[in-house]
């Protein structure tokens, strides 16, 4: 693994966290990587996260929060929203409650 200037800081937030026991993981670019092709690698890694990411059907979970750098994105075009060098994706369930 490269240092953290040539790839993607990954932190987990909340039950993300508590489901893989670890708060960062720093992923090495590839070829146009994208925030999908980011998550769908990082399942790989922590296949537990799986049923936290993503419903049943496929999607991505409509209470997953996902930030780049900070920056909240929407969920519906991951695949267009390119990741550069030295990026932080962080990913947060949000909590409901009454």
């Amino acid at each position: 693994m490269e240092s953290a200037d040539s790839g993607v800081t990954i932190r987990l937030i909340g039950v993300l966290k508590i489901t893989t026991g670890i708060e960062y993981v720093k992923l090495d670019l590839k070829d146009n990587d994208t925030v999908e092709t980011i998550l769908s690698r990082l399942v790989e890694m922590y296949p537990d996260l799986r049923q936290e990411l993503y419903t049943k059907t496929g999607e991505i979970h409509k209470y997953l929060n996902i930030f780049v750098d900070n920056k909240p994105v929407i969920q519906k075009n991951l695949n267009d929203i390119p990741i550069q060098k030295s990026t932080t994706l962080t990913l947060v369930m949000a909590v409901g409650g009454g």
